[in-house]
């Protein structure tokens, strides 16, 4: 027997019931765990490829930190965590050459996220030729005993090969480091191990280069320091100048150790060529000074670089030629009388043109002092001379004579 189906008004009502539940429960849901964008700021990025760079004697200028805004999309419970850890941004160097190259990001986000922007989807890379410079290994001493100087100083490595983009390469002035003394023993030699970085001229570090070296070690010794009177010596090797004054220090400072500083009592400088000197219009020339210091011994803080200023006369030369029997022997004690023993000497002089033509060898006494002898026998004596203001210099060939001394009682 076929009855009729129909749907009660109790069935609808219940089914009814359940749809509304089903929506007022996705609407509870969807407001307490909405769709929302969240920008994560300041993701790293992570260049790939770099090592190609260098295989292409490539290499990037500037910092390689880059960062940038990375914003997504997601249900709240999802994004909210999220750190810059969650998310992965990535530029690939591969195929880029020299010059500005804006490259693009890539970024990797969590499941159930939704990439909205990448702030900015470039960034801009600059590369440039990669090379290599040997730098100067340059260390500071702090905390030095007041009136000591740190010297005795051996450096390993003197110098570091440093390399990266050649702006960057270039800036680079020296491998610096710093030594503290507190705690070193003072006339010993003391060796540390100092940390380099590499400097521009305004000792400001020098990001994203390579040093050959990380580390130098530096042996140095606590110096005591010393002033003593300074001799500049000089010489003539075109004899066709004259020195006619000189302005130097007086003194200079050394440094040593105690008992090397107390067997010196002067310095003196490495004869300078007059030359060789470049003349001013004044007659006047700048030259550096290099003093003769014994082992150990060296120039304090005070004139790392020592230097005078020379005036000089050009002048002609003229040379004669005189015999043993023209030089007077002066001085002889009573009862001895000498002679000059003959040979052949020669008298170079130097003085303006007009003198040197009318030179004659009575303008110039040549003697010899004997007031040192007591006894008969030959000895070797200095020649010496006198001569008036218009003669700048006089030389004699060679330097002493050899003078017979005899008893006068014998005769």
């Amino acid at each position: 027997m076929n009855h009729n189906s129909k749907i009660s008004p109790n069935t609808v009502n219940k089914i009814l019931s359940v749809i509304i539940a089903i929506f007022l429960w996705i609407f509870v849901i969807g407001g307490e765990n909405p769709v929302k964008e969240r920008t994560i700021r300041s993701v790293p990025v992570n260049l790939k490829n770099v090592e190609t760079l260098a295989d292409n004697n490539l290499a990037i200028a500037g910092s390689t930190d880059y960062t940038v805004d990375v914003k997504i999309k997601g249900q709240r419970t999802t994004v909210d965590p999220l750190t810059v850890d969650d998310i992965t941004v990535e530029a690939d160097l591969f195929g880029y050459g020299q010059g500005q190259n804006y490259i693009n990001v890539t970024a990797v986000i969590p499941d159930n996220t939704e990439l909205v922007e990448i702030r900015s989807p470039k960034i801009q890379v600059n590369i440039e030729e990669l090379v290599a410079v040997s730098k100067p290994v340059h260390i500071n001493f702090i905390n030095v005993p007041a009136g000591k100087e740190i010297g005795g100083i051996i450096e390993q490595p003197t110098e570091v090969e440093v390399s990266g983009a050649k702006s960057l390469v270039n800036a680079v002035a020296w491998a610096f480091g710093t030594v503290n003394v507190n705690g070193s023993e003072e006339g010993k030699s003391n060796t540390v191990q100092v940390e380099l970085q590499p400097l521009n001229d305004g000792e400001a570090l020098v990001e994203n280069v390579r040093m050959s070296s990380q580390y130098a070690d530096v042996s140095f010794v606590i110096m005591d320091v010393k002033e003593v009177p300074l001799v500049v010596e000089t010489k003539d090797e075109s004899d066709g100048r004259v020195l006619s004054g000189i302005e130097a220090p007086e003194t200079i400072e050394i440094r040593g150790l105690p008992q090397d500083l107390e067997q010196i009592h002067e310095v003196v400088t490495e004869p300078v060529d007059l030359a060789g000197l470049e003349l001013n219009e004044d007659g006047s020339a700048i030259a550096s000074l290099e003093a003769i210091l014994p082992q150990g011994v060296e120039l304090a803080s005070k004139n790392p670089t020592l230097q005078a200023t020379f005036q000089v006369k050009e002048v002609s030369a003229g040379i004669l030629e005189f015999s043993g029997n023209e030089i007077e022997i002066r001085g002889l004690a009573e009862g001895l009388a000498a002679d000059a023993l003959e040979g052949i000497y020669t008298l170079h002089v130097k003085a303006d043109e007009e003198v040197i033509d009318r030179l004659e060898l009575s303008d110039v006494v040549l003697y010899v002092d004997g007031s040192q002898i007591r006894e008969e026998g030959t000895f070797s004596l200095e020649i010496l001379a006198e001569y008036g203001e218009e003669i700048d210099e006089v030389r004699v060939v060679p330097e002493s004579a050899e003078v017979r001394v005899r008893s006068l009682e014998e005769e």
